[in-house]
């Protein structure tokens, strides 16, 4: 028995392979490669962990809102604050040229990216300046601090605004995102993030 009767034997069919003309070669060739590469995306994509509920959040925006939302802590432009500052969140939407009710959703991602949810669906309208906890009367301070939120964390703190024109959940928002579903028929997002430093041991 010679060398390709044992080859053949054995399932080897390198003397096929070494028959073959240069354009079947080729042609083998290019299958092998486009078929390994569909295999290889196909793999990548079926190991490649979805995004996270906070990245998803991160990445949740509109690029052609048809109003703005604005979002700022204690002061417009204020990033810094010191562990256990008690702070007033201030919102506001402007350019909605609609007498209508639009709904504010406050979301925070702390440090450790937990999702917390500070505002749901607050019924709000264009151009009026709103505050959390709400403005007391003038000379009524009592209590205000206790309901300020506390920035209890080191590190940074990010917040989301979600501003639609139905009543619609932040999940349900990001459901529709995700499954390319039109969301809602007016949005908008805003976010900031501020840098929460530890408490001077001067202080």
């Amino acid at each position: 028995m010679n060398v390709e009767e044992k080859c053949q034997k054995r399932g080897w069919n390198i003397f096929h392979w070494l028959r073959m003309s240069r354009k079947e070669v080729l042609w083998s060739f290019l299958m092998v490669t486009i078929i390994g590469g569909a295999t290889g995306n196909y793999l990548a994509d079926w190991l490649k962990s979805p995004p996270s509920i906070s990245q998803q959040i991160h990445q949740l925006n509109n690029p052609s809102p048809p109003f703005t939302a604005h979002f700022w802590i204690d002061a417009p432009g204020k990033t810094v604050f010191h562990q256990n500052d008690r702070v007033t969140l201030f919102y506001q939407v402007t350019n909605f040229r609609k007498d209508e009710p639009l709904y504010f959703t406050l979301l925070n991602i702390s440090p450790e990216g937990i999702v917390n949810q500070l505002l749901s669906q607050k019924e709000i309208k264009a151009g009026q300046e709103y505050t959390s906890p709400e403005q007391l009367p003038a000379g009524d301070s009592l209590g205000i601090k206790t309901q300020r939120l506390a920035l209890e964390t080191v590190g940074p703190e990010y917040f989301k605004v979600i501003v639609t024109s139905e009543r619609i959940g932040w999940e349900e928002l990001l459901k529709r995102i995700r499954e390319k579903v039109q969301p809602v028929s007016l949005w908008a997002t805003s976010e900031l993030t501020v840098d929460v430093k530890p408490i001077s041991k001067n202080q």
